[in-house]
């Protein structure tokens, strides 16, 4: 995990910007002068995808049964597809995207750098049926809750080593590419059984078990042809080395594969008396089994947790040591490999919801409370390759916090509406609080609660029909999405 982390934040740093390689580069710096470097001139390529899918029908209380009729709803999300030129992008709404890939976007073949990105609403589902039945109603779902997948290939990037002033008839120059494509996939799904007695108008008891199941796939590759030339020349000492630095894809290549499994069963209590209704949600606490494995070559200079260069190629001292003049003459590389089969956790919060009937049955005001954070959490514990010793490190620490949400909901005759909003932050093992952190440098503090930046709720929709309806739902904030369904009164 921590191979694929990184290489993807450094090919979004770095990716673009690649000149062909002529010899204006390979001709420039002293003792290289005359030295052809071989390349290519293929035009850097970067593309993005991302497909989300998130669906709020697990959020329904309990006790928001129909005890007068036996009903089956199937739902989905209209799939639909928003591409873009992040440079096109950045220059109609100045969100300074551009500063993510090269000023230089012209290359010696006469190409042009065209890089492009995409979202695309995932078409998650639910299904749901209620039967009335000894005195309540028995209910089952089955809901397709989140679903995100990240697909880029971030190919090309320009690596150029030039040390400015190295001295001592020491000359270095390193271009290259690399090519990394990275598929990561996260799911959640829920099935529910579900029971609500009514002791009368004013007065229901429900009780749902629900079982969940999380998953999470990784894929990654990597491929990279670093080429370059090394020279010492030194007459007094009767030293002339120059040797061409190859590091081809023969050579540097890396792959990941991962998969890790979560399942786990927790109860949502609910009661409804008068016009207050109460909904309590237990959190659970699971390990996701599952495996990760990732082997790869990198030269020996390139430091295999950062993937930044472990040398400092500006101080002459460092190169003239034997053990890296040498290593690199030889063009040498490290290999690196992970294998895990430790498990990973799975938490998500405790939530507690309060709600009253403005109108009954028709507006309603509800608070919820949260207690703890969705966390996905992951510790290797296992030997790197490098040098066959063992290794101990968290390689994915990601917690959420959603807290204090607000919603009015209005049931007015075939239509309805949420507006609200709800406190939401991220943090990660070196960024605590994102939002936060963010907002206040921006002097933005008044839209926090509980130093928990806010975040809108805006949907409505509506349902025509008799005895089967066709339902339309229309998601403007947080998340935009179009969801569609049909409901079976029988």
């Amino acid at each position: 995990m921590k191979w694929l982390k990184e290489m993807t934040i450094i090919g979004l740093c770095v990716c673009g910007n690649l000149p062909a390689h002529t010899s204006s580069d390979s001709t420039s710096g002293g003792a290289l002068s005359g030295t052809a470097i071989p390349g290519t001139i293929s035009l850097p390529n970067f593309s993005a995808r991302l497909a989300v899918g998130f669906n709020y029908d697990f959020l329904r209380a309990p006790t928001d049964v129909s005890f007068e009729y036996s009903k089956g709803y199937l739902g989905f999300d209209i799939p639909f597809e928003y591409n873009a030129n992040p440079l096109d992008l950045a220059s109609n709404v100045g969100a300074g995207i551009d500063s993510l890939f090269s000023d230089s976007t012209k290359f010696t073949n006469g190409g042009t750098f065209k890089p492009s990105m995409g979202v695309r609403q995932n078409p998650n589902t639910t299904v749901r049926v209620d039967i009335p039945m000894l005195g309540g109603v028995a209910s089952f779902s089955n809901t397709q809750n989140v679903f995100l997948n990240y697909l880029n290939t971030l190919g090309s990037a320009d690596l150029k080593i030039k040390p400015d002033s190295m001295g001592g008839g020491m000359s270095l120059l390193m271009r290259g590419t690399v090519n990394v494509p990275v598929d990561a996939t996260l799911g959640w799904e829920s099935m529910t059984f579900g029971y609500a007695y009514k002791v009368n108008k004013n007065f229901i008891m429900a009780v749902d078990l629900s079982r969940h199941i999380f998953r999470l796939d990784l894929q990654g590759k990597m491929d990279a042809d670093i080429y370059g030339n090394f020279s010492i020349k030194n007459d007094s000492a009767g030293i002339n080395i120059s040797q061409i630095i190859d590091y081809n894809s023969q050579k540097v290549y890396g792959s990941a594969q991962g998969h890790y499994e979560a399942q786990a069963w927790a109860p949502t209590f609910g009661l409804k008396l008068w016009r207050f209704t109460l909904t309590s949600r237990f959190g659970i606490d699971a390990k996701a089994d599952g495996y990760f494995n990732a082997r790869y070559s990198l030269p020996f200079f390139i430091d295999p947790k950062t993937f930044q260069p472990s040398i400092d190629f500006n101080k002459p001292s460092a190169l003239m040591k034997p053990e890296v003049y040498n290593r690199l003459l030889n063009n040498e590389t490290d290999s690196i490999w992970y294998n895990s089969k430790t498990s990973a956790e799975w938490k998500m919060p405790q939530g507690h919801t309060i709600a009253f009937d403005i109108i009954r049955d028709k507006l309603t005001f509800s608070y919820t409370k949260t207690i703890g954070d969705l966390s996905i959490y992951h510790k290797y514990e296992g030997k790197d390759g490098i040098n066959n010793t063992a290794d101990d490190y968290v390689d994915l620490d990601v917690k959420i916090r959603v807290d204090n949400v607000m919603v009015l909901t209005g049931n007015f005759w075939s239509s309805f509406f949420n507006v609200g909003l709800f406190g939401f932050d991220i943090s990660l093992p070196n960024q605590q609080n994102l939002l936060y952190n963010q907002l206040t440098k921006a002097g933005l503090s008044q839209i926090m609660i509980d130093k928990l930046p806010m975040v809108p709720i805006l949907n409505f929709g509506s349902a025509m029909g008799t005895k089967v309806k066709l339902a339309l739902e229309m998601d403007l904030l947080p998340l935009p999405a179009i969801k569609s369904g049909m409901l079976y009164y029988f």
